[in-house]
């Protein structure tokens, strides 16, 4: 794998033109990561266990607070959005 560097280094602009790359969402500064992750996998199902209830508030719409498979931070959804009980 050649970094960036090494890319300049071999490559000029006329070069890299056209080329298959790698990189990671992170590193993308357009279009935003939220956007691009949303483009990507916004219609991917998830699967996890509800760890709390909301108690609806005053907008009366309940939420469910979600550990879910190989997201590292509880994810919260609108209990009237969870597409089934596994």
């Amino acid at each position: 794998m050649l970094g960036l560097g090494t890319l300049l280094a071999r490559y000029n602009s006329v070069q890299l033109k056209g080329q298959w790359v790698r990189f990671t969402i992170r590193d993308v500064y357009h279009p935003p990561p939220e956007k691009l992750l949303c483009d990507l996998y916004g219609d991917t199902e998830l699967r996890g266990e509800i760890v709390e209830l909301s108690n609806s508030g005053t907008q009366g719409e309940k939420y469910a607070v979600i550990q879910a498979e190989g997201i590292k931070q509880w994810v919260i959804v609108p209990v009237d959005r969870i597409r089934g009980v596994i």
